[in-house]
């Protein structure tokens, strides 16, 4: 009975493998020009012939990218990638001077908090987050009233990228403070700001700098991770 068990759960296994290797085939030895493999192994992903991204389960093949590049579905769905190495550097750098962030961000969608927080022993500077979407947020979570104070006049500018910095800062009492707001897209906002557009404001000891980002792109994910870059290389400068 014991043997017939088994060989019967063998043979359920073989089937289940059989049916997973021909939805995701794995990469032959000279793969298509017009198909892209990843069989190589990284944290957080898989060893098999499916693309790899990071913290989710492997597409099968993509036969829509040329041959060399990465196609755009994979682009989109790994936005954490570019962000992992600027954490770690950020993360060790306010180990190293024994400081805290407080991270209030908008079209970024909690991307900077989550590479941020993705570092082991990130509770020793990570003072806390929150995404900052809605006016609705923006009172219950930072106490910042409707309409804005003058002379800020809307959302998805400057000043009030330094207002979300400055106010995040101060009631988390951490010693930098990062604020980010924007139209992702596809489509602008109701401001008339284009899709593409984020204003990312760092604040701190003797420092207070906020720029502006302009993808040009109405691809959501896509500039998500751009802002996200951008506001990790703006508080990597300010930490030196």
């Amino acid at each position: 009975m014991q043997s017939a068990f088994v060989i019967v759960m063998y043979a359920r296994f073989t089937t289940l493998w059989a049916a997973m290797a021909l939805m995701c085939p794995v990469a032959p030895n000279n793969p298509p020009a017009n198909g892209i493999f990843s069989t190589g192994l990284i944290p957080g992903g898989y060893r098999t012939g499916m693309v790899t991204r990071i913290g989710m389960r492997q597409p099968c093949i993509d036969t829509e990218g040329g041959s060399g590049k990465y196609s755009h579905t994979e682009e989109r769905e790994a936005p954490m990638e570019a962000l992992l190495p600027l954490a770690e550097k950020i993360g060790a750098r306010l180990k190293q001077r024994n400081e805290t962030i407080g991270i209030a961000e908008s079209s970024t969608g909690g991307l900077l908090s989550a590479a941020l927080l993705s570092i082991g022993g990130a509770s020793v500077y990570f003072r806390g987050g929150g995404v900052i979407y809605t006016a609705y947020a923006r009172k219950a979570f930072l106490e910042i009233p409707n309409p804005l104070p003058a002379p800020i006049e809307r959302a998805s500018t400057e000043p009030y990228a330094l207002l979300l910095a400055d106010t995040i800062r101060a009631r988390l009492d951490a010693t930098w403070g990062l604020g980010e707001t924007g139209a992702t897209g596809p489509t602008g906002n109701r401001y008339g700001d284009k899709a593409g557009h984020s204003c990312i404001a760092v604040t701190g000891p003797g420092f207070s700098k906020v720029i502006t980002v302009e993808t040009g792109s109405p691809d959501r994910i896509a500039n998500m991770r751009a802002f996200s870059v951008k506001a990790l290389e703006l508080l990597s400068q300010a930490l030196g």
